[in-house]
């Protein structure tokens, strides 16, 4: 089962077309089994493009295990076209010795970047995260 809790805390200086512009925000998430979770969605308009940069922090409910993650990369999406990495995307993992696993995705159906978390079957995990982007 996954949890993802919608309290955002976003902070937008946003200027240009299409929303352009930087931006942080952070969300929280809890897991409870394998399966991939988006923690952070980006979504991207037609003729919109946009670098990020952030990291992961999660822990096993008691404490006896954790992970943590830094990622870095880009994203477009063409007129009447699909969201699209730019180049591959750079995820730097620093964990204990959890199973868990972290990856940045494009999500064609949904016209957004995701960076996933993937918990432990059978263990409870809490993941917090945090992202600067910057659209144009």
């Amino acid at each position: 089962m996954t949890t993802v809790r919608r309290d955002i805390t976003r902070t937008v200086a946003l200027n240009g077309s299409h929303n352009g512009g930087s931006y942080p925000f952070g969300k929280s998430a809890s897991t409870s089994d394998a399966t991939t979770t988006a923690l952070i969605v980006i979504p991207l308009l037609e003729g919109e493009a946009c670098v990020f940069s952030g990291h992961i922090i999660g822990c096993q409910s008691d404490e006896t295990d954790g992970a943590t993650a830094h990622f870095e990369g880009g994203a477009r999406r063409a007129a009447s076209g699909n969201v699209t990495l730019i180049g591959t995307p750079a995820v730097r993992i620093l964990e204990s010795d959890a199973a868990t696993n972290f990856t940045v995705t494009a999500n064609t159906t949904d016209q957004q970047v995701e960076i996933n978390v993937i918990g432990i079957a059978a263990e409870s995990w809490r993941w917090e995260g945090f992202v600067t982007v910057t659209k144009v």
